[in-house]
């Protein structure tokens, strides 16, 4: 299976539990979360076996060994259950990310239903540096969860964009139009319940004039919009 389970306790929540925590130390878990290396949680394993708290030796374990053993339930410190759903929802992340780096340079993530939490943190996943095909198609994809990856820096090289069969309305839309997108030469919009507004947005897309192929099928958008369409991707076959 490409994703991993979804975790009980959505990243929604954990972002509002480290609102209610110093903003040094949230800062330092939003770090830990993204954090490639793993020097860093042997260290913190470290200092909690020194406390006397077996988290410790249960994240040391998940290093070394790849066991997936239970978690203790010891009545910790109330920083220390999102410090461990943190790396536990990290470590199923990356061996995510092994199989979307073992499917480059074509990511075909359609009809996956991906979890919420997935689409958030797919920004950061450097693998998709290399990625020219990016298939997101029939995912119940949000237009507030493009937002939380389409700035991603990794996405340069991508060539193919798909997002069918998503509801991400005009508020994808205006975020997708505001990508950087240099290589961008195939964008599939259909069925993604677009009216005049989202298109409006789409129109001022710095990538739209470079398209060779545009899908604006079944959207909610007015037939007369369709010369302006073909007007502002001159270069693009267009179908609606």
């Amino acid at each position: 299976m490409l994703l991993p389970p979804e975790h009980p306790t959505s990243l929604l929540i954990a972002e509002d539990q480290l609102m209610t925590i110093p903003a040094d130390e949230a800062a330092f878990y939003r770090q830990l979360w993204i954090s490639e290396e793993e020097t860093i949680w042997l260290v913190i394993s470290d200092w909690l076996q020194e406390q006397g708290s077996p988290y410790g030796e249960v994240i040391r374990d998940r290093i070394l060994t790849g066991t997936t053993a239970p978690l203790p339930d010891d009545g910790p410190a109330p920083t220390l259950p999102l410090m461990m759903w943190l790396f536990e929802y990290r470590h199923r992340l990356r061996e995510a990310f092994y199989e979307i780096r073992a499917m480059l340079p074509h990511l075909q993530l359609h009809t996956r239903f991906l979890p919420a939490n997935f689409v958030r943190i797919l920004g950061y996943c450097a693998a998709l540096e290399d990625a020219q095909t990016l298939n997101l198609s029939y995912n119940r994809l949000s237009g507030e969860q493009v937002a939380w990856f389409i700035d991603s820096p990794y996405l340069e090289k991508i060539v193919s964009l798909e997002f069918s069969w998503n509801m991400i309305g005009d508020v994808g839309v205006s975020h997708l139009a505001h990508a950087r997108l240099p290589n961008l030469l195939h964008l599939d919009l259909s069925y993604c319940r677009i009216t005049e507004q989202g298109l409006l947005a789409l129109l001022d897309a710095p990538w739209l004039p470079q398209l060779t192929q545009l899908v604006l099928e079944a959207n909610l958008f007015p037939r007369e919009w369709r010369a302006q369409v073909r007007h502002a991707a001159p270069h693009a076959v267009c179908r609606f």
